[in-house]
């Protein structure tokens, strides 16, 4: 579970900004959000701000820092989708690099994670320069305080800087695979250990299991409906959840939808089928012969019902009511809340341009972006704006500009 994020020196995020999903026992106003191992976090959490504030900068930032705990930067910028053993991570545009803030370019690119693993509260710290891993630290948190578990640094060449990378009681990798990862200077060693199933040796009781992440930007609706046939998660789901994935699509979009199939089209391809049915009068249509709206939502729905029911999750989304209509969104994002269907604390962080999200969110659970004098994003918690109140029509007061990150339009 994501506890906190930070990331510096990149796009256009210059100095340290910081996402806190961590809050305190008062502050849990409503079901989205958790007690885990003691601590309160948020399961939904939404970012506002103007076009150019740097939304999708953090979370294309989020999306890189877990990408990086799983492969290489190089694998970053050259394999769509990226496939692990976690979770398959969507996109959908040419990958970026690693790319400083166009005013920081001596500087380095720092992220930095708190999440909780195997029930402990752990902390991954990456700084990169020129592509190269320079810095980590991997930390755990006993009952004392933060751990390190391991550290190095190398120079901007990837060199190591001394021989021996730092382990927690005197822990060593064997000579093969230390002499393989001198060489790794484009991965981390955290996801080097879990490749290499260290992780249980070296925390003794825990087996690393980072929770997995879907990150969602542009979405092509059409090829989820013209690739939805071939997944086999999809086919398992519906055998199982077919009655309930129904109601949730009726509940949620202004449809009438009695019955689901897998059958051939009237060229002999197997499709998905979904049955109209209202006042006598029934028919099918292809998953293809839907409206833009309705597979944006059976395509939310399924991923959803599908992933948090069985396992913890982060899904990351970039404009999540791009083609939806708003209300649907709202109805859909219930789901975080449903304790009964979330049943492993999965979270959400998107961006919007909705402020109608605002009033089912807590003060803790709003986000802002803005630019600042020196051309750099600044992302602030609501609660952190003086005098705000949790009664408050976050909506209201967002959209008269007390909580600023509104664009200034000029009215002709």
């Amino acid at each position: 579970m994501l506890l906190k994020f930070s990331v510096e020196n990149f796009l256009s995020i210059g100095s340290k900004q910081t996402i806190d999903f961590t809050i305190s026992k008062k502050d849990k106003l409503n079901d989205s959000s958790s007690e885990v191992c003691g601590k309160y976090v948020n399961n939904v959490a939404c970012l506002l701000g103007a076009n150019g504030s740097g939304k999708s900068n953090l979370l294309e930032a989020i999306n890189i820092c877990y990408g990086l705990m799983h492969t290489s930067v190089q694998s970053l910028s050259s394999l769509y989708p990226i496939c692990t053993k976690h979770q398959t991570i969507f996109f959908n545009e040419q990958a970026q690099l690693i790319t400083k803030h166009k005013l920081l370019q001596n500087k380095n690119t720092v992220f930095e994670i708190e999440f909780i693993n195997c029930s402990k509260f752990s902390k991954l710290i990456i700084e990169i320069n020129n592509n190269c891993i320079v810095r980590e630290y991997f930390g755990v948190h006993f009952e004392k305080g933060w751990t390190e578990i391991f550290s190095y640094e190398r120079d901007t060449n990837g060199k190591l800087l001394k021989e021996n990378i730092y382990f927690k009681d005197n822990f060593k990798m064997n000579k093969n695979d230390f002499e393989r990862f001198k060489e790794m200077k484009d991965s981390t060693l955290y996801a080097f250990l879990c490749q290499y199933q260290y992780f249980g040796l070296l925390l003794k009781d825990c087996r690393t299991k980072t929770c997995s992440i879907g990150f969602f930007r542009c979405i092509n609706y059409e090829i989820f409906a013209k690739n939805l046939i071939k997944n086999n998660n999809f086919k398992n789901f519906i055998e199982k959840s077919k009655d309930d994935l129904i109601k949730k699509i009726n509940d949620v979009a202004d449809v009438e939808i009695d019955d689901i199939k897998i059958d051939k089209n009237f060229v002999g391809q197997e499709q998905v089928f979904f049955l109209h049915k209202k006042n006598k009068k029934s028919f099918w249509l292809e998953i293809h012969e839907e409206s833009s709206g309705t597979k944006a939502i059976i395509f939310l729905l399924f991923l959803f019902l599908n992933d948090i029911s069985t396992q913890n999750s982060i899904w990351i989304f970039d404009e999540i009511e791009s083609g939806i209509h708003p209300l649907a969104i709202r109805k859909i994002l219930k789901l975080f809340s449903d304790k009964e269907v979330n049943k492993y604390n999965s979270q959400i962080f998107f961006s919007t341009h909705q402020p109608l999200f605002l009033n089912d969110r807590t003060k803790t659970q709003i986000f802002l972006s803005e630019k600042n004098d020196k051309l750099e994003t600044e992302i602030y918690r609501l609660d952190d704006v003086e005098g705000v109140r949790n009664d408050e029509n976050y909506l209201n007061k967002y959209l008269a500009g007390c909580y600023g990150a509104i664009p200034k339009v000029k009215w002709f």
